[in-house]
């Protein structure tokens, strides 16, 4: 499930509490993924939402999209959630993630 709602400077700041993680996992399967767009200028979600993921019994890790202006690529931070190990400990998602 992809949680695109965030991104910009008005933030729905309900899509972010317990009570809504909670119905997120109530329509996914334990092994799904959970990914947060929350790229905004002024507000630093990543915390929140891993706040929200360990509060689920999940595991959240950040990946930052670089700028391509060339690719027609706009920078992007992403809060990806979920307890599939499978998916955490891929080549493909270890690169991406914040040191």
């Amino acid at each position: 499930m992809i949680l695109d709602a965030l991104r910009g400077d008005a933030v729905p700041t309900h899509l972010l509490t317990r009570e809504a993680f909670a119905l997120y996992w109530n329509h996914l399967k334990p092994d799904d993924i959970l990914a947060v767009h929350i790229t905004s200028r002024y507000l630093d979600l990543t915390p929140i939402v891993r706040t929200l993921a360990t509060d689920s019994g999940k595991q959240a890790l950040w990946i930052n999209s670089d700028e391509n202006p060339h690719g027609g690529v706009s920078a992007s931070d992403c809060v990806v959630v979920t307890e599939n190990d499978t998916f955490l400990t891929h080549e493909d998602v270890t690169e991406l993630t914040a040191p």
